[in-house]
């Protein structure tokens, strides 16, 4: 695909560079709750991606282990990692030694939104962390919207290759 003019929502702008490729991972269950905190406290924790929902030109793998892998070059990523109650902020971050690549909002409640660009000079293996401050409520976890039938998403990952 060539989404050579593609409109970004999360910045209400058409983007003027050639976006060649487009992914989107998820975090998704039906009928049960985002899940807690794993481990539990507060600290980073590494959120969960179970679905790779589109990807037409293989930009990245989805491992089992929620991280995924991208190759050399520059990306875009607008990622939204939900969270209930308290405040939270996630990151994009070096799988390896969780050094930040770009660090997401910091919202009381809600979700902590990832955006950005970004430049890879190799294939490297990344992952989306939250941080829950000291004294925070881990305990809900990433939310509680459990009395759904129907799949709930608690994290959408969107990369575009440009």
């Amino acid at each position: 695909m060539d989404f050579t003019h593609i409109y970004l929502r999360s910045i209400g702008q058409w983007a003027s560079q050639s976006l060649r490729s487009y992914a989107l991972l998820e975090y998704r269950v039906s009928g049960a709750c985002g899940g807690t905190a794993q481990p539990p406290g507060w600290g980073w924790h590494n959120i969960r991606l179970n679905r790779e929902t589109q990807d037409a030109n293989n930009i990245v793998t989805l491992l089992p282990n929620s991280e995924f892998t991208l190759a050399e070059g520059t990306y875009r990523i607008n990622a939204f990692v939900l969270f209930h109650p308290g405040s939270h902020r996630a990151k994009l971050c070096y799988a390896g030694d969780e050094s930040v690549v770009l660090l997401g909002s910091n919202p009381e409640v809600g979700a902590s939104n990832i955006l950005g660009q970004f430049t890879l000079a190799d294939t490297t293996t990344l992952k989306i962390m939250d941080y829950f401050p000291a004294g925070g409520e881990c305990d809900f976890g990433y939310s509680s919207f459990d009395r759904y039938t129907d799949e709930s998403i608690f994290t959408q990952v969107e990369i575009w290759k440009i």
